[in-house]
């Protein structure tokens, strides 16, 4: 008797599977650009196309969001990111992927490198690239001069004190007040977070998008796609537009890349 009804538990599972498992959805994660919100428009666009299309998507205000800006450090956004990845698997979704734009999409492209776990990465408008605030040319040229000023409070055990450090985005000032180390964090050229030293240890495919009137479009694919390890699943995306818009425009193809890793 106990046998058979170990048989009869077993071929009922074995029914119930299939439907589990069709009625499953991938799962994936949609990072707004900095200052920005999760209803940002194009970002909207985007995520509607992901849903209509089957995916589960979460679109949470991150720790660079316009009412958030910047909280905390990379480490512990990264671990924010893990813990959105693990509600999606914890609803049952069969695979994870990571989509950002502008600094989601820096951040996206952190985690799959650091942390794994995901199946495939879009960057779409890829912006906050800390070699390139370095340089400290023209609207750069105040942030060069926060990292200098960070490294140094550092360097005087200062590192865990509050001040005032520059920030810009898309050529816009701004203004942030935190620890000198979480800021180095975000920005210190040195501390694995440029988006061109992660690329580099992508251990997934990556689509790569990039309007023609973005900033960083003239040197899009060679300092940045090319950085990426052979994968012939890597795309690179030329589209019409500058950074703002990025998301709706990329929308068909992201959703095209994302179904064909499913």
């Amino acid at each position: 008797m106990i046998i058979r009804r170990t048989f009869l538990a077993a071929a009922l599972a074995a029914l119930a599977a299939p439907a589990v498992a069709q009625n499953a959805k991938p799962g994936l994660l949609l990072m707004h650009g900095k200052g920005s919100v999760p209803q940002f428009p194009p970002l909207r666009k985007l995520a509607d196309a992901l849903s209509a299309a089957g995916f589960a998507v979460e679109t949470p205000a991150m720790a660079w969001s316009r009412d958030r800006y910047l909280q905390g450090n990379v480490a512990a956004t990264l671990d924010e990111i893990g813990g959105y990845l693990d509600k999606l698997a914890r609803n049952g979704a069969t695979k994870l992927f990571l989509a950002g734009h502008s600094l989601g999409a820096t951040a996206a492209m952190a985690f799959a490198a650091k942390r794994g776990r995901v199946a495939g990465v879009a960057m779409i408008a890829t912006g906050h690239v800390p070699r390139g605030y370095f340089t400290g040319q023209g609207a750069s040229a105040p942030v060069r001069d926060s990292i200098l000023a960070a490294r140094a409070m550092a360097a005087n055990g200062k590192g865990g004190e509050i001040a005032s450090f520059a920030d810009n985005n898309q050529g816009r000032a701004m203004t942030t007040r935190m620890s000198a180390n979480d800021y180095l964090s975000w920005f210190d050229p040195d501390l694995g977070f440029d988006p061109r030293d992660t690329m580099a240890q992508a251990p997934c495919p990556v689509l790569f998008a990039i309007g023609r009137d973005d900033i960083l479009f003239p040197y899009a694919r060679t300092q940045f796609f090319d950085k990426l390890p052979p994968d012939p699943r890597h795309m690179f995306l030329e589209m019409p537009g500058g950074h703002i818009d990025g998301p709706a425009a990329a929308a068909d193809a992201t959703v095209n890349f994302f179904r064909g890793l499913v």
